[in-house]
């Protein structure tokens, strides 16, 4: 992990606090996160998909295409499984980006256009792929092995 990456983690970890941090409320970031919904679908011109009802987790929700092989939207069953998901974080303004598409993949453009208007909502990006280290935060890991990413961006 960069220095840089893990000293923004570090400055937003909270003891004893794993889903959220003690002045987290969870209907005003949903609402951010909606008005940001509508901003993304006009870069994207079509409507994304939201998860609503995430619980027992350190990340607020997705906000992403959801795979139609696993989801009928039109009866709103099947499981939520992403093609590609921006996943927002309940500490610290954080996201990441599930199944991030590459440069000359399909929608790649539109990505950047929205970490764009994330960052300038004070957003913070973080790589996944500096997630994977063992966490080494304020609070005592509860299982061997914890990484940061399910310190931030995962179900506990």
């Amino acid at each position: 992990m960069k220095p840089e990456i893990h000293n923004i983690l570090i400055a937003v970890d909270e003891k004893d606090n794993w889903e959220y941090p003690k002045k987290f409320r969870w209907d005003k970031r949903m609402k951010l996160i909606q008005e940001l919904k509508k901003d993304f679908e006009s870069v994207f011109k079509f409507e994304l998909d939201i998860d609503k009802n995430v619980q027992d987790a350190s990340f607020t929700t997705d906000l992403g295409i959801l795979d139609d092989k696993f989801y009928d939207r039109k009866t709103g069953t099947g499981s939520l499984r992403y093609l590609f998901s921006f996943r927002f974080s309940n500490f610290g303004n954080l996201f990441t980006i599930l199944n991030l598409p590459d440069k000359k993949g399909e929608y790649y453009k539109e990505t950047v256009t929205c970490m764009k208007i994330l960052n300038d909502k004070g957003f913070v990006f973080i790589d996944s792929s500096e997630l994977d280290d063992i966490y080494d935060g304020v609070n005592e890991p509860y299982e061997n092995g914890l990484t940061w990413w399910t310190r931030y961006f995962d179900y506990l």
